[in-house]
């Protein structure tokens, strides 16, 4: 339930949504008596309803009263915080780092604001929201029934240092480019899912890495290389795939790489991810240093599409440690009151089996980082080594 202090401006803003469009509707039925269409556009754009660019859309008037709404909400919280921390200084010094922990969580969000457009609030319900053309952040607040899911997804997600290891970007900077451990040069790389969009596998061939690239709604790669190497399929998780599909295990066998073990994988295919790595086996997977993974539909957080989601994320951390965190800023993301989780991801793995890690303390997203669409600022993620503590 939203604090007694907020339910005014909460009142206002539902308020100031069912004026707008009673005016809308009423410029409407006003042009429906005026000839000619350049002045019903010119009625329009009087009254605000013309084309973007010309005139305020109504997403940018709500995402206004919206902002506004969720800074006060969070300035609400920020002292109320502050309160608690004067109270845990009567007792004792050591509760003072937690209650320090618990405003940087709150912290976050303001740099959230300043990179996505808060579309709405929905707190403890069971229903997933639908995020109309414009938007891209959800805010769920209070005890929410999908923090803990959400939670348990970052938990997983969540970047480690990796001993002796160093980052790099591979492929551009923008949509097509990943941060990943420095690959060094030589070896054999595999990249699923291309589109027009082959920056890494480009950059990687520039590294004498030989790579295979499988995409089954292309005809022939946008460009080619002596070390680029095209197949018309798609990858999935099933062996007994069908016509113009093919397992990862299946593909491994045809290139004879059945005993190369430090295979790089680069791998977004658009939410057949899931199936693939859930069908895949162990032993398989084990065969690739690094993997690159593009998640997506992160944020659907209904029980059968979450335990499919946590299923493959448990699976993939029993072999590999996610080593960077990135949020595709052309998805939606999901803000929960201590952090916010993307609904397009993308994550490094690095394989555990001969690696050390230790905690990461940055704040992502790092200098490596682009964002996908370069039009838009890159989302804020923060320091999640101590959000999710």
């Amino acid at each position: 339930m939203l604090p007694p202090q907020l339910l005014g401006h909460q009142i206002v803003y539902r308020l100031y949504r069912i004026i707008y469009r009673i005016k809308k509707i009423l410029v409407s039925l006003l042009c429906v008596f005026v000839p000619y269409k350049k002045n019903r556009r010119l009625i329009r754009n009087h009254f605000g309803f013309g084309l973007s660019g010309t005139s305020k859309p109504v997403e940018l008037f709500e995402a206004g009263c919206l902002n506004k709404f969720v800074k006060l909400y969070f300035l609400y919280y920020q002292r109320k915080l502050v309160e608690a921390q004067t109270n845990d200084n009567k007792e004792n010094t050591a509760s003072n780092n937690a209650i320090e922990n618990r405003i940087l969580k709150q912290e976050y969000l303001f740099k959230i604001f300043q990179n996505a457009m808060i579309h709405g609030f929905y707190g403890p319900v069971s229903s997933l929201p639908s995020f109309p053309k414009g938007s891209n952040a959800v805010l769920y607040y209070g005890n929410h029934p999908y923090l803990d899911v959400a939670k348990k997804m970052l938990s997983i997600l969540k970047p480690m240092k990796a001993v002796g290891k160093s980052k790099c970007r591979i492929g551009q900077k923008s949509d097509g480019g990943y941060v990943m451990l420095d690959p060094g040069a030589d070896g054999i790389a595999y990249s699923f899912g291309i589109g027009n969009n082959v920056s890494w596998d480009f950059e990687m061939s520039k590294r004498n890495f030989e790579v295979f690239q499988y995409d089954g709604s292309i005809n022939s790669p946008p460009i080619t290389e002596p070390r680029l190497h095209f197949y018309k399929y798609n990858i999935t998780g099933s062996v007994s795939a069908k016509l113009g599909h093919k397992s990862l295990s299946e593909i491994i066998s045809d290139l004879g790489h059945e005993n190369v073990s430090d295979m790089i994988l680069k791998m977004d295919i658009e939410g057949s991810e899931w199936d693939v790595l859930l069908n895949t086996p162990e032993h398989i997977l084990s065969k690739f240093d690094q993997m690159i993974i593009e998640f997506h539909d992160v944020t659907d957080f209904r029980p059968e599409a979450a335990n499919t989601h946590l299923k493959a994320f448990e699976k993939l951390n029993m072999t590999h440690q996610s080593v960077h965190y990135h949020i595709n800023n052309c998805g939606n993301i999901a803000v929960f009151p201590e952090f916010n989780i993307g609904c397009s991801s993308e994550v490094t793995f690095l394989r555990r089996d001969g690696n050390t890690f230790v905690p990461d303390f940055s704040e992502y997203p790092t200098e490596f980082d682009s964002p996908n669409n370069i039009s838009r600022p890159d989302i804020y993620i923060g320091n999640l080594e101590s959000l999710l503590t």
